[in-house]
């Protein structure tokens, strides 16, 4: 051994106590580790989204995938399959916890497989080089035993953002739906009357779990309703009226603040619902209203 080292280095001497101390102390470390490696996800599968994706989509999605993991630390397992690929996934229930991104004509050749999925949704179109040929729609489906199924609307809403989504997408030869500037987690303020209470908020709770956008309701009188919207209307802070009314018709008054939801699944009832002009998440309330159009039609 080498004499300076042994200079500076002396073999310590525990006694009884002192190795009993010692002992605990490192097990007490041990456990402070073990549980720090508990509250990690165990992979992370738990936040790993199951993609399916059309190998001539892939230089449209891949980046719009990956930046949605640097905003939201979301993973996903991506496949990028060919048309007969991607079919025979379907035909074999593959599908059922995987959203997919495929366009239309590899579609229609398979429509008896649309039924079997929770959603589907027209992401955009698929720009093609000769202008006298139709562009293509481009679909996502949501598989209907998803893990996490607010995280893949998470992707779909960032996909169509016009300050995130879209920017990767139209260099690309993409033209993507309008969606509602990116939010993480979207708010939506509903006003009803006592009339909808009941029905209201078992939808409103499904839909907010399902595509992880908060939902805030507000019952009140159909009068206090519309003193509330009279009193934002004259002011300027446009920004804190509701995004949703349900159950008040006076808001027929203020056409320059509100959009009335008509020719839908139940007109009466959509007569009944208006949607703020102001909205942050115009598309997500849009799609709150599609959901309780389809719990009362039920």
């Amino acid at each position: 051994m080498n004499q300076d080292f042994k200079k500076v280095f002396k073999t310590p001497k525990y006694t009884g106590v002192s190795l009993a101390l010692l002992s605990m102390f490192v097990l007490t470390c041990m456990m402070v580790v073990w549980n720090r490696i508990s509250e990690t996800p165990k992979g992370t599968n738990s936040e790993v989204l199951e993609i399916f994706c059309e190998n001539r989509l892939q230089s449209v999605f891949r980046p719009a995938i990956q930046s949605f993991y640097q905003n939201t630390g979301i993973g996903s397992n991506v496949s990028f399959l060919t048309k007969d690929e991607l079919q025979s996934a379907i035909s074999e229930g593959d599908y059922q916890h995987s959203m997919i991104f495929i366009g239309k004509k590899s579609l229609s050749s398979k429509e008896n497989f649309q039924n079997n999925f929770d959603e589907k949704f027209l992401i955009g179109h698929n720009a093609v080089k000769d202008e006298k040929l139709p562009q293509e729609e481009i679909f996502c489906l949501m598989g209907n035993q998803l893990t996490q199924p607010s995280y893949a609307f998470a992707l779909t809403r960032f996909i169509l953002s016009p300050d995130h989504g879209h920017v990767l997408l139209k260099p690309k030869g993409f033209i993507p739906q309008p969606g509602d500037k990116w939010q993480r987690t979207p708010s939506v303020i509903v006003f009803a009357t006592e009339s909808f209470r009941e029905e209201l908020s078992h939808c409103l709770k499904n839909f907010s779990i399902k595509e992880g956008i908060q939902v805030e309701l507000n019952i009140k009188t159909a009068g206090s309703i519309s003193k509330t919207i009279a009193l934002i209307a004259k002011s300027n802070a446009k920004q804190y009226l509701p995004d949703i009314v349900f159950g008040c018709n006076e808001i027929e008054e203020y056409p320059e603040l509100f959009m009335p939801r008509r020719n839908k699944i139940l007109s009466t009832f959509a007569q009944e619902s208006y949607i703020s002009k102001a909205s942050k998440s115009w598309y997500a309330a849009q799609r709150l209203v599609t959901a309780v159009e389809k719990s009362f039609a039920k």
